[in-house]
Parts: C-alpha cells; structure tokens; sequence
C-alpha cells in the first residue's frame, strides 16, 4: 500500500542515485538518445511493455521520454534533450 510522504514533494525535477563504481554505470550512456532502440531495449529485459514514449518538457526544454515502472512499482523516466 502506497504511503503519503513526510514533506511535500512539488516541483522536483531530478532524482540521483549514488553508485559505488562510475566506470560501469557510464556503460549505460545512450548516445544519441534514440527512444525506439531504448523503449526495445527496455523490453527486451522484461521491463513493462506498457511504457510510454512522448515529447515531454523539463529543465532543458521539451525531449524524447519514456516512462516505466520499476519491479517494485516506482516511476522511472528516462528523458533526453
């Protein structure tokens, strides 16, 4: 059952996530982004074939996004510019 959160959460753009080692984790860059190869990708792997690919706007502007829930159930969006 999803919980209320302790403080207000409005207008957060941007989540980080502390990882103990870099070098694997740049592995994972995508350049260009290409959300048809990254939504396939996604797939490939068991992620939820229901996720969305659209034009969304952020900090830098409006970009490619795609939006996907995580094995527990959290919002993931993967976004570039």
């Amino acid at each position: 059952m999803a919980q209320a959160s302790p403080i207000p959460l409005m207008g957060i753009d941007h989540v980080v996530i502390r990882v103990r080692d870099l070098e694997p984790m740049l592995a994972y860059k995508f350049q260009p982004f290409e959300p048809p190869a990254l939504l396939s990708q996604l797939q490939s792997h068991g992620i939820d074939a229901k996720a969305t690919l659209q034009s969304r706007f952020g900090t830098d502007g409006d970009g490619p996004s795609i939006q996907f829930t995580d094995p527990e159930g959290n919002g993931i969006e993967l976004k570039g510019y």
